[in-house]
Protein backbone atom coordinates (compact mmCIF):
# COMPACT_ATOMS: atom_id res chain seq x y z
CA UNK A 1 0.00 0.00 0.00
CA UNK A 2 1.27 3.20 -0.71
CA UNK A 3 2.37 5.85 1.77
CA UNK A 4 -0.52 8.49 1.92
CA UNK A 5 -2.81 5.53 1.34
CA UNK A 6 -6.49 6.94 2.65
CA UNK A 7 -7.08 3.79 3.89
CA UNK A 8 -3.07 2.66 5.78
CA UNK A 9 -4.23 3.65 9.43
CA UNK A 10 -7.07 0.92 9.00
CA UNK A 11 -4.89 -1.73 8.15
CA UNK A 12 -1.86 -1.09 10.16
CA UNK A 13 -5.04 -1.27 13.08
CA UNK A 14 -6.04 -4.61 11.42
CA UNK A 15 -2.34 -5.67 11.48
CA UNK A 16 -1.81 -4.76 15.01
CA UNK A 17 -5.17 -6.44 16.15
CA UNK A 18 -3.70 -9.54 14.35
CA UNK A 19 -0.26 -9.53 16.28
CA UNK A 20 -2.60 -8.99 19.62
CA UNK A 21 -5.10 -12.01 18.43
CA UNK A 22 -1.30 -14.06 17.77
CA UNK A 23 -0.03 -13.20 21.55
CA UNK A 24 -3.13 -14.30 22.60
CA UNK A 25 -2.99 -17.38 21.32
CA UNK A 26 0.57 -18.00 21.65
CA UNK A 27 1.56 -15.94 24.76
CA UNK A 28 4.57 -14.63 23.30
CA UNK A 29 5.36 -11.22 24.48
CA UNK A 30 6.99 -9.86 21.20
CA UNK A 31 3.95 -10.10 19.16
CA UNK A 32 2.10 -8.28 21.85
CA UNK A 33 5.21 -5.31 21.38
CA UNK A 34 4.89 -5.79 17.85
CA UNK A 35 0.99 -5.35 18.02
CA UNK A 36 1.58 -2.13 20.33
CA UNK A 37 4.03 -0.72 18.08
CA UNK A 38 1.62 -1.11 14.63
CA UNK A 39 -1.37 0.21 16.63
CA UNK A 40 0.92 3.35 17.17
CA UNK A 41 1.34 3.98 13.74
CA UNK A 42 -2.54 3.44 12.99
CA UNK A 43 -3.14 6.19 15.37
CA UNK A 44 -0.52 8.20 14.00
CA UNK A 45 -1.75 8.14 10.66
CA UNK A 46 -4.94 8.63 11.38
CA UNK A 47 -6.25 12.39 10.75
CA UNK A 48 -8.31 14.05 13.76
CA UNK A 49 -11.89 13.77 14.33
CA UNK A 50 -11.53 11.12 12.19
CA UNK A 51 -14.49 8.56 13.43
CA UNK A 52 -12.60 5.55 13.86
CA UNK A 53 -10.24 7.31 16.42
CA UNK A 54 -11.92 6.82 19.55
CA UNK A 55 -11.93 2.60 18.31
CA UNK A 56 -7.93 2.46 17.43
CA UNK A 57 -7.20 4.28 20.77
CA UNK A 58 -9.68 1.79 22.66
CA UNK A 59 -7.48 -0.92 21.12
CA UNK A 60 -4.03 0.18 21.71
CA UNK A 61 -5.00 1.27 25.36
CA UNK A 62 -5.89 -2.61 25.28
CA UNK A 63 -2.88 -3.40 24.03
CA UNK A 64 -0.75 -1.89 26.82
CA UNK A 65 -3.12 -2.72 29.34
CA UNK A 66 -3.12 -6.95 28.29
CA UNK A 67 1.18 -6.35 28.33
CA UNK A 68 0.77 -4.91 32.19
CA UNK A 69 -1.14 -7.60 32.79
CA UNK A 70 1.64 -10.04 31.62
CA UNK A 71 4.52 -7.95 32.94
CA UNK A 72 3.91 -5.94 35.66
CA UNK A 73 5.47 -2.79 34.02
CA UNK A 74 3.47 0.22 35.22
CA UNK A 75 4.67 2.17 32.30
CA UNK A 76 2.02 0.21 30.03
CA UNK A 77 -0.39 0.88 32.57
CA UNK A 78 0.02 4.42 32.78
CA UNK A 79 0.32 4.33 28.74
CA UNK A 80 -3.26 2.37 29.00
CA UNK A 81 -4.97 4.59 30.94
CA UNK A 82 -4.04 8.05 28.99
CA UNK A 83 -5.00 6.40 25.78
CA UNK A 84 -7.71 4.84 27.02
CA UNK A 85 -9.01 8.54 28.96
CA UNK A 86 -8.19 9.71 25.48
CA UNK A 87 -10.41 7.54 24.11
CA UNK A 88 -13.50 8.21 26.29
CA UNK A 89 -13.01 12.03 25.92
CA UNK A 90 -13.37 11.22 22.12
CA UNK A 91 -16.23 8.83 21.71
CA UNK A 92 -19.91 10.97 21.80
CA UNK A 93 -22.43 10.88 24.39
CA UNK A 94 -24.92 8.19 23.31
CA UNK A 95 -22.96 6.24 21.20
CA UNK A 96 -22.76 2.77 21.71
CA UNK A 97 -18.90 1.66 22.71
CA UNK A 98 -18.96 5.03 25.02
CA UNK A 99 -19.81 1.98 27.87
CA UNK A 100 -16.97 -0.54 27.09
CA UNK A 101 -14.49 2.96 26.55
CA UNK A 102 -15.69 3.71 30.32
CA UNK A 103 -14.96 0.11 31.42
CA UNK A 104 -11.68 -0.40 30.29
CA UNK A 105 -10.74 2.89 31.69
CA UNK A 106 -12.08 2.16 34.90
CA UNK A 107 -10.53 -1.40 34.95
CA UNK A 108 -7.13 0.51 34.29
CA UNK A 109 -7.55 2.75 37.10
CA UNK A 110 -8.43 -0.63 39.26
CA UNK A 111 -5.59 -1.82 38.28
CA UNK A 112 -3.26 1.01 39.14
CA UNK A 113 -4.80 1.12 42.39
CA UNK A 114 -4.35 -2.67 42.77
CA UNK A 115 -1.14 -1.63 42.21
Amino acid sequence: MPNGHPSMSRRLNELGLSFFAHFESMGNVSDLSDAILILHQAVRLIPNGHPDMPGQLANLGAAYNTRFNYTGNLFDLTEAISIQHRAVLLTPDGHPTLPSCLHNLGTSFLSRFRH
